[in-house]
Parts: C-alpha cells; sequence; structure tokens
C-alpha cells in the first residue's frame, strides 16, 4: 500500500452525464480556454512591440488588449 503524504489535498469534481456533459466539457477545458487567452495577449504584445502598424491600428490594438485584461481580471484569470 503507498503511503500518502499528510500534506495531499484532493479535489473532486462530478457531473451528471448527459445531462451536465456542458458544464463537465467546460471544466475539462478551462485550461485550454486559459491558455487561448493567454496566447491572444502574447500575440497583441508582439504586434504592439515589435509589428510595424499604422498608428490607428496600433491604438486598436492596445484597446483590445486592455480590454482582454480587464475582462480576464473580472472573471479570476491572471494572464
Amino acid at each position: 500500500m503507498a503511503v500518502r503524504p499528510k500534506f495531499l489535498m484532493e479535489a473532486i469534481l462530478k457531473f451528471n452525464l448527459p445531462e451536465d456533459r456542458e458544464a463537465h466539457d467546460l471544466a475539462c477545458k478551462a485550461s485550454n480556454y486559459s491558455h487561448a487567452l493567454w496566447e491572444i495577449d502574447q500575440w497583441l504584445r508582439g504586434e504592439l512591440k515589435h509589428g510595424e502598424l499604422p498608428n490607428e491600428t496600433y491604438r486598436a490594438y492596445e484597446v483590445v488588449r486592455k480590454k482582454l485584461w480587464e475582462i480576464a481580471s473580472e472573471n479570476d484569470i491572471n494572464l
């Protein structure tokens, strides 16, 4: 029998399938969604830092990136 450390914590999510399929899929893919948001943020960052953008496009990307961070923060997502 394996000995477990006393500080090990565990969380179990249970879903009533197929009724809770949407919630189940969301929970299973949460890290994918988070990573996708991070990739979008990094792309915007790269375009703002290294891209040769017209002024209007640059300002639009700044607004979008700021809004992305605002929405992420409101939803307890750290980019």
